[in-house]
Order: C-alpha cells, then sequence, then structure tokens
C-alpha cells in the first residue's frame, strides 16, 4: 500500500504541473512543421538519356493511368497538377505534371530514376514492375497543358 501511495505522488507530482502548463497554453494549436526544401537531386547522365521502351500508345497510356490513379494521384492530385489530397495535410511541395515548364524540364529517363529511387519526401516505387512506370510516364507526359502564347 505503501509503495501505491508513493508511485501516485510521484505521478500527480509530474501529471499537475504538465496539465497546468497545457490549460496555459488555450486552446491554441500547435506550429505547423517547417517544410524543408528539397534537394536536387542528381540523376546520373546515362540515366538522363534512358529511352522509354514502352510505345506512345493509348493502351499504355491507359495503363499509365490507372496507375497514376491508384498510386500517385493522393500526392500530385488527380489532374497531375500537384494538388493531391496530402500535399496540404503533410505540407509536401511536390511538381504540377500539368506545368509545361516542369515538363520540359526532365527526360524521361530522369522521371524514371525518380520514380525508381524516390526524392525527398517521395519513396521510391519498389512495388511496380519498370513497365509499369514507364507506362505512369507516358501518362504523364499527357497532362501537360499548352503553353500559353506569348504576348
Amino acid at each position: 500500500m505503501t509503495r501505491l501511495i508513493a508511485l501516485l505522488a510521484v505521478f500527480l507530482m509530474f501529471a499537475i504541473p504538465a496539465l497546468t502548463r497545457s490549460q496555459d497554453q488555450g486552446q491554441q494549436p500547435p506550429p505547423p512543421p517547417k517544410v524543408q526544401p528539397t534537394k536536387s537531386i542528381v540523376v546520373p547522365e546515362a540515366e538522363k538519356n534512358r529511352r522509354n521502351p514502352i510505345p506512345n500508345v493509348p493502351e499504355a497510356i491507359e495503363s499509365g493511368r490507372n496507375l497514376f490513379a491508384s498510386q500517385c494521384a493522393m500526392c500530385h492530385g488527380v489532374k497531375g497538377d500537384g494538388k493531391g489530397e496530402l500535399v496540404e495535410r503533410l505540407k509536401l511541395i511536390v511538381p504540377s505534371f500539368a506545368d509545361p515548364k516542369v515538363q520540359r524540364q526532365r527526360t524521361d529517363g530522369e522521371w524514371f530514376y525518380i520514380l525508381s529511387k524516390g526524392h525527398g519526401e517521395m519513396p521510391a516505387e519498389q512495388r511496380l514492375a519498370d513497365q509499369n512506370k514507364w507506362e505512369m510516364i507516358l501518362y504523364m507526359r499527357t497532362l501537360r497543358v499548352a503553353d500559353k502564347p506569348q504576348k
């Protein structure tokens, strides 16, 4: 019984100040985590020059669309615009594949390398066959919106 009273006293000694501190802080939520900028990935030259071996045909694009919807859209958005449902919640910074500049800055080989190795918060895609990754890249290329004419 003495041990129980001693344990209770120790518990109260730590619990009461902690409860008091949390009440003093009011109902303010904790500050959001700071988003660290992602370092630019260095893709080996040989990978940059890899060509997509999958023919650019409607069946491959459709397969890529289905995979993108189930594997990528939660972060990259259904339209590939970088506005997926997890972006705000997890404070992610993801590229918009609809942006012509984003599309021009990477080769298919670079996208394949990034998919396979991961980048920043995005984990490496190790569950899919290479063919599936290439099909997703074919689909990603269809998301590009037309460049705006310059005035």
